[in-house]
């Protein structure tokens, strides 16, 4: 039911927007009005739930925008995709879930953004996971509402042109890296991926779910 009066309306149901209103949404005394350009299906669409089907989502569905946005190297234009759909890009992207490197922070920090350090920003990170494979490490979170599991390892069976370019890039001294999200990972990795029992874990899901009955 839309009200007369917010103390809060958020502009951009994607990613930031999702977990900000729900956050917000906390204080029961705070009303807040979340805003999206895109539709907000329920229930999500398949296309858009079932990890399995990505590559239509990108191809074939309604839930894709695409921008075109100049090259700064030379003026080319290429488009940019986003997502048009409740939930932003976590509901159309690749479902993988990577921290930025220990690098990333240290050059914002020198850049004038002491708050951005890596050792600020780990809690907020390790409270936005519920890590399936690390639960109890000090770099993870157990309990957050995004649900993270690196459903492939490198001793599983694959194909033989994966397994040739891993062996080939080991063979080239690239260490096994069971961990992207470590401060500074390196070597053969697999990805972490917000997957649940083959479901996308989107922003809409993980966390807009748990908020939807509130005033």
């Amino acid at each position: 039911m839309i009200r007369d009066r917010y103390d809060v309306v958020i502009v951009g149901g994607g990613s930031a927007g999702c977990a900000l209103a729900v956050r917000l949404s906390e204080d029961p005394g705070r009303r807040v009005l979340l805003l999206e350009a895109g539709p907000d299906p329920q229930p999500v669409p398949e296309i858009v739930a079932n990890a399995s089907m990505q590559t239509r989502l990108l191809l074939e569905s309604p839930y894709i925008e695409m921008y075109p946005t100049p090259r700064v190297i030379d003026d080319s234009v290429f488009h940019n995709l986003a997502g048009r759909i409740m939930g932003g890009g976590s509901s159309v992207n690749v479902m993988s879930v990577l921290r930025p490197m220990r690098h990333d922070f240290d050059t914002w920090v020198a850049h004038g953004n002491p708050e951005w350090s890596y050792e600020r920003c780990l809690p907020v990170m390790t409270r936005i996971e519920s890590d399936q494979d690390f639960p109890h490490g000090p770099l993870h979170g157990s309990d957050g509402p995004l649900y993270v599991k690196r459903p492939f390892t490198l001793d599983m069976p694959m194909s033989d042109p994966v397994r040739a370019f891993i062996d080939r890039a080991r063979s080239m001294g690239l260490p096994h890296c069971p961990d992207l999200n470590v401060p500074e990972p390196l070597g053969v990795c697999a990805s972490p991926y917000c997957i649940k029992d083959g479901r996308r874990q989107s922003t809409a899901v993980a966390y807009l779910e748990m908020a939807r009955g509130r005033s």
